[in-house]
């Protein structure tokens, strides 16, 4: 899913996918999912009104179709790979 924002003036894109229910994971999991952020090449973990999800954020100005399409990509299997990881399904 996209969200357009801005910050300072600049036109923002946030790309976000949905892992799984946040109230459905065990804390200590939700603390190893936050701690993976840092080991992450792009986007990172972050909670969504309930949900947990997998997100990254480009400048609109820099974001070609090319760059915005890696994006999705690399979310949409990395996200799987962890919604798989934590809960053991694969329904987002």
């Amino acid at each position: 899913s996209l969200e357009f924002f801005e910050v300072a003036e600049e036109e923002l894109v946030r790309l976000y996918t949905v892992i799984g229910a946040a109230d459905a994971i065990d804390p200590a999991r939700l603390q190893s999912a936050l701690r993976l952020n840092y080991h992450l090449a792009h986007g990172a973990f972050a909670l969504r009104d309930h949900e947990l999800v997998m997100i990254d954020t480009l400048m609109l100005e820099d974001a070609g179709p090319g760059e915005i399409e890696a994006c999705i990509s690399y979310l949409a299997e990395t996200g799987d790979y962890y919604e798989r990881s934590l809960f053991g399904t694969d329904e987002h």
